[in-house]
């Protein structure tokens, strides 16, 4: 597998600069959000939609272009608070399973 969309998001960012991006990044947020709110909407709830998976895209995109300018620690801490979040989501499932019994 190559980095090349790493490269890439690098370069992205580095030419337009962290101000702008950010601009970017919440129009894109912002573009999922209006995406998920129409499949739910159209009935759609249980499915993905194909304008959810182009805004997911851009929305990872962008996210990419900010990793590749964080410094080491708050590389490392991204990665601390994600599993952190995952870890605490999953006991909460675990004790709604123990609630149901």
């Amino acid at each position: 597998m190559t980095n090349l969309p790493i490269k890439k998001a690098e370069k992205i960012i580095k030419h337009y600069g962290t101000a702008h991006q950010k601009i970017k990044l919440c129009e894109e947020c912002a573009e999922l959000i209006q995406a998920v709110c129409k499949s739910l909407d159209n009935g759609s709830a249980d499915n993905i939609t194909e304008d959810m998976i182009e805004e997911m895209a851009d929305v990872q995109i962008m996210l990419m272009q900010f990793r590749r300018i964080l410094p080491n620690y708050w590389y490392d801490r991204l990665y601390e608070i994600q599993r952190q979040k995952l870890d605490r989501q999953l006991k909460r499932i675990e004790s709604e399973v123990h609630d149901d019994l």
